[in-house]
């Protein structure tokens, strides 16, 4: 049995509520033959560092001491974007928000005691050669309740071929939503949906749904998911990072459409088997998303109009889908990856 401690190096503690229910608490409860969460770091085998973005960050220097001292092993759980605040793991570099300056100079003098370090952005070229420890990608997990699985009769009868509900974090939607709406005029499709309370209620097929949604107007995500549930394919494009929650939620009950990525996914993604993958304008290894690896919307729409005429090839996908999203359900991810590694790692 590894007892763990959890600690964002926050003063108080605050450890990003997500993080906290999803990794840790579903740690302790699914892997409880194993793994024990203690709330004192003095009773730990290993000491838990996960950071997400914070608008501010005042350090724990005292419980930062603390497991200097007792010289704990250090898991660290990062799920930063690296043009925010990580350029990557090579010696843990640091640029960006100088208020996590604390943090970055601990982890520096820690490089020997940590033994595993999730990456959610990591990039697929990054040299690890040199890296004193472990590193691993991490994603987002999937909480989804379930929903039954079409047949092809009644994936074919879907109501939208195409569900883009985005707000504006990065101009590669911006862009794809500006070439949608140019195909639907195009092509003559004068069924282009642009607000949720009408979507449904036109019975006619081959809908392009295009849904602009700031924060303050997002639909709770299961009527978001009960839409998706009428649709063929539903995109998701880079936002504030290259990963997003929209990789769990499109390729759960549709087709995903995936801006390209330089980013390594537990489990993959494939173009033409369990996902569709748009292509991007440039593909730079080590840059944000913001500068490079912008979409080709141009060519994305081109391939998206292509799979919409193969609806043997459509439906084959969408059930390689559902079979890979299900590595990223909780009940599988926390006990068959996340905790497996810590283990390997601990060794």
């Amino acid at each position: 049995m590894i007892k763990f401690f959890g600690t964002s190096l926050k003063k108080g503690n605050a450890i990003n509520p997500c993080v906290d229910q999803f990794y840790f608490n579903k740690l302790n409860e699914l892997c409880k033959e194993s793994l024990q969460r203690v709330f004192r770091v003095e009773d730990c085998d290993v000491v838990f560092i996960p950071f997400t973005y914070k608008g501010g960050f005042p350090f724990d220097y005292p419980l930062a001491k603390k497991i200097a001292d007792l010289n704990k092993p250090i898991v660290v759980f990062d799920f930063i974007a690296p043009y925010q605040i990580f350029a990557g793991v090579k010696g843990i570099e640091c640029f960006g928000d100088k208020k996590y300056g604390e943090l970055y100079n601990f982890l520096n003098s820690q490089m020997k005691n940590i033994k595993l370090y999730f990456k959610k952005e990591l990039f697929v070229n990054e040299d690890l050669t040199k890296i004193p420890f472990t590193v691993k990608p991490i994603e987002f997990i999937n909480t989804l309740p379930k929903y039954i699985t079409h047949t092809k009769k009644e994936f074919n009868k879907r109501l939208i071929d195409i569900y883009m509900v985005w707000s504006f974090s990065s101009r590669s939607r911006a862009l794809l939503h500006g070439e949608l709406v140019k195909y639907s005029a195009i092509d003559g499709r004068w069924n282009l949906i642009c607000d949720h309370s009408y979507l449904l209620k036109d019975k006619n097929p081959g809908k392009i749904a295009l849904i602009f949604t700031p924060p303050s107007k997002r639909i709770t995500l299961k009527a978001l998911m009960d839409y998706q549930n009428q649709t063929k394919i539903s995109i998701s494009a880079a936002g504030s990072a290259q990963k997003c929650h929209r990789h769990l939620e499109s390729p759960w009950n549709s087709i995903m459409a995936m801006q390209d990525t330089n980013l390594v996914w537990t489990y993959p993604w494939i173009d033409g088997k369990n996902c569709i993958i748009l292509p991007v304008l440039e593909k730079k290894e080590n840059a944000n998303i913001w500068s490079n690896c912008m979409i080709d919307e141009a060519a994305s729409v081109q391939k998206i109009k292509m799979y919409l005429k193969q609806p043997d090839k459509l439906y084959a996908i969408y059930l390689e889908g559902i079979k890979s999203a299900l590595n990223y359900q909780i009940v599988n991810y926390i006990p068959k990856y996340v905790a497996k590694e810590i283990l390997e790692a601990l060794k």
